[in-house]
């Protein structure tokens, strides 16, 4: 029963065990007040997991000796008019109590371990200690990267605009309205998002009271917001979008299978075999989809395109209120007491007039990396973000997408929406370039290169990052396969396509010809990035073989050509 608490961890008792073993004896004595914070938790949550067993053992005797499980029993009573002063009632009200009592000590201990968690994390950052890298899944395989890598999701403005005000958490208080409240404004998009919980739809009239209760619940939903919910819509409107045919159709969602597309790995049992999933884990992300379906969409003024013919689109303005999701139907094993079950399966649909919006004409999807969705929300909340935005803005550009983008970076940082470190400008600095640098190593991007920036800025000018840095352009390429996919849709115009890249030949033993000329050259892997205009770590994949010959751009297969000496052979 420890598991079927709705809090939302993401294995961070997990990944508060795996920090803390990581560290140095040194680190550990600084921490030591912390240390003992966790010690302490960890033996409540022991506490808490033997009351859990002891619950599950008064249940199920109860069970036996009602004959039935809690609520048909309490059906019966409200209509059979069993006796008030029923010991067998008695019992029964005693056990919701002391279980009411267990869940709001482990939603407090839960609560705590969090709290600990992102102490711990950034103490280390402000004592400039390396957090170690704690993923709690493997990554994928980087080669033969195709389209089950990817998933299609909307692409228009105002998608973005409604899973950027979730995952940037806009959502606040609106005059005249108590429900958390997010601006949509954006150039093609005016309205606004609200967390309004379903039974407002049905509701003609909700005693204020009632209003408050619910009201209040979701300003907790608020505070719950993070990446996960935007990932979830990213979740649900593929799935909807790859079974649906019509807008009226639904659609069917398995809790292993959203797992899964987040990299999740099952629990191992005794043998060493896959188990199933563990409940926590299962709730985090059923928590995430709840908050999405109470996501309500007012939309004031918004442009869409009609078609008109295969090459032509009639711009027209349009407003609606609708539901993002809901959820019709649940499907899963029905738990001990009887009131509820434990969730395997549902089925669900867009909002009606979300429904046209995803599937109506003109309708405007693209290529979402699945990293997006694998990227730890905590700890790889700028690689996560990035890649979103990446993915948004060469669908827009789709017809520019075989020439590298550059991006300035102050808009990167306004994408992944993370406070500039002013005190230490390189911390930012650092932290962007190796968010890109994983994108490159994932294949999110095959490359990215400043546009005219000198490192020496950083020794010789005050306050650089505000004055030089973030004004400059970052050049960042896409991956093959979008350029590949969205030629098929005749989305790209440029004369620059993939058999152009590979007519400019490499040889086979690419990363020991670069190693090669690099000990020649008597250079550091560094120095020899700097003259490529390539980052480090991407030389380091091509000079180990780690990164695919036929994904490297157009552009950095020319420099790497003149550089080995090949371009005139």
């Amino acid at each position: 029963m420890i598991q079927e608490t709705s809090i939302t961890t993401f294995n961070v008792i997990e990944q508060l065990k795996a920090l803390i073993n990581s560290l140095s004896k040194e680190h550990k004595g600084k921490l030591s007040k912390s240390l003992s914070r966790y010690k302490n938790l960890s033996k409540k949550l022991i506490n808490l997991e033997e009351e859990s067993r002891q619950l599950k053992i008064k249940l199920q005797k109860l069970t036996e000796e009602i004959g039935t499980d809690i609520a048909t029993y309490f059906q019966m009573f409200a209509t059979q008019n069993l006796p008030t002063h029923s010991s067998l009632l008695e019992k029964a009200q005693s056990y919701f109590k002391e279980h009411e009592k267990w869940t709001q000590t482990s939603q407090e201990v839960y609560e705590e371990f969090t709290r600990l968690y992102k102490e711990l994390t950034h103490q280390l950052e402000t004592w400039e200690i390396p957090i170690p890298a704690l993923s709690l899944f493997s990554a994928i395989p980087t080669e033969n990267i195709g389209k089950t890598d990817y998933l299609v999701v909307m692409s228009s403005q105002p998608y973005q605009a409604i899973r950027e005000a979730i995952y940037k958490n806009k959502f606040d208080k609106a005059e005249g309205s108590p429900w958390p409240t997010a601006n949509l404004s954006k150039e093609s998009i005016r309205g606004y998002a609200q967390l309004l919980p379903i039974k407002k739809d049905s509701a003609t009239v909700i005693p204020p009271h009632e209003i408050e209760v619910l009201s209040k619940r979701m300003w907790e939903q608020r505070e719950e917001l993070s990446d996960l919910d935007a990932d979830a819509m990213d979740a649900l409107t593929s799935i909807w979008l790859k079974q649906a045919h019509s807008p009226q159709d639904e659609a069917k969602a398995d809790v292993d299978n959203l797992l899964k597309m987040r990299n999740i790995k099952p629990k191992v049992n005794g043998s060493g075999r896959e188990g199933g999933y563990r409940e926590d884990q299962k709730m985090e992300i059923l928590n995430a989809i709840s908050r999405i379906q109470n996501l309500w969409l007012d939309v004031a003024e918004m442009e869409i395109y009609e078609e008109q013919s295969k090459n032509r689109r009639k711009s027209k303005k349009t407003a609606f209120q609708s539901r993002a999701f809901l959820i019709t139907d649940r499907m899963g094993q029905r738990r001990p007491d009887g009131y509820d079950i434990d969730v395997e399966s549902f089925i669900f649909k867009p909002g009606k007039i979300f429904a046209h919006f995803l599937f109506g004409p003109g309708r405007q999807t693209a290529l979402l990396s699945a990293k997006a969705i694998q990227y730890d929300p905590y700890r790889q909340k700028w690689e996560k973000r990035l890649t979103r935005y990446l993915s948004w803005q060469w669908r827009c550009d789709a017809k520019n997408i075989n020439q590298s983008r550059k991006f300035r970076v102050s808009t990167l940082l306004e994408a992944v929406g993370e406070p500039v470190n002013e005190r230490y400008p390189n911390k930012t600095k650092e932290r962007l370039e190796k968010a890109l640098d994983l994108l490159l190593v994932d294949q999110v991007i095959i490359g990215w290169q400043y546009d005219r920036w000198e490192e020496a800025t950083i020794g010789t000018q005050r306050n650089w990052l505000t004055t030089s840095w973030q004004h400059i352009g970052i050049l960042i390429e896409a991956p093959e396969t979008l350029k590949e996919q969205y030629k098929q849709f005749d989305l790209i115009e440029t004369k620059t396509t993939l058999s152009d890249s590979q007519a400019v030949a490499l040889p086979e033993n690419l990363g020991e010809k670069i190693k090669q000329r690099r000990k020649k050259l008597k250079l550091s892997q560094k120095e020899s990035a700097q003259l490529l205009n390539i980052s480090q770590p991407y030389l380091s994949l091509l000079e180990g073989n780690k990164f695919p010959a036929e994904n490297i751009s157009f552009d950095v297969r020319v420099r790497l050509q003149e550089w080995l000496g090949l371009a005139n052979r």
